[in-house]
């Protein structure tokens, strides 16, 4: 049995899109790359827990400072003090969470890091300046720069 001859057009279209699949780059830990800067925003405030000393980032998608905050990452950072341009591990001691409404719990982000890039003062004020990528559960990617744009105050 013979077939007919295949189309030129449909060759060289299946050729290109061969070409294009070949020059897109692939993420080599198969990760699913979210929005950067999805969460540009922030606000601190400290972190107190069973005596443990340490800042709270809130980054949410607009300068909102207290109103509705989401969706939003939390960041708890158990680390005292915090310095400048060192990567703040997310882990054990350092924890990460994704809130994405008022209506749904929070998940924790099992990994990924902080790092202050300019740091105001010892509560990291307003200026404090940063960068995050955390990978969460479902394998994605949440990663981006910051800005603190807000100061909550700490707990007496």
């Amino acid at each position: 049995m013979r077939f007919p001859p295949i189309e030129p057009c449909f060759t060289t279209a299946a050729g290109f899109a061969l070409l294009i699949a070949s020059l897109t780059p692939l993420d080599h830990q198969g990760a699913k790359q979210a929005n950067r800067n999805f969460y540009s925003h922030g606000t601190t405030t400290c972190f107190e827990e069973n005596h443990t000393v340490g800042i709270k980032v809130l980054l949410t998608q607009k300068d909102r400072c207290g109103v509705d905050l989401h969706p939003y990452l939390e960041i708890d950072i158990r680390e005292a003090p915090v310095a400048v341009r060192k990567d703040i591990v997310i882990g054990p001691d350092n924890w990460a969470f994704g809130c994405p409404s008022a209506k749904e719990p929070c998940e924790q982000i099992p990994s990924g890091r902080i790092v202050f890039d300019h740091l105001e003062g010892q509560t990291a004020g307003l200026k404090t300046e940063g960068h995050y990528e955390l990978r969460t559960r479902r394998g994605t990617v949440e990663k981006g720069s910051f800005r603190v744009d807000c100061v909550a105050p700490c707990m007496p």
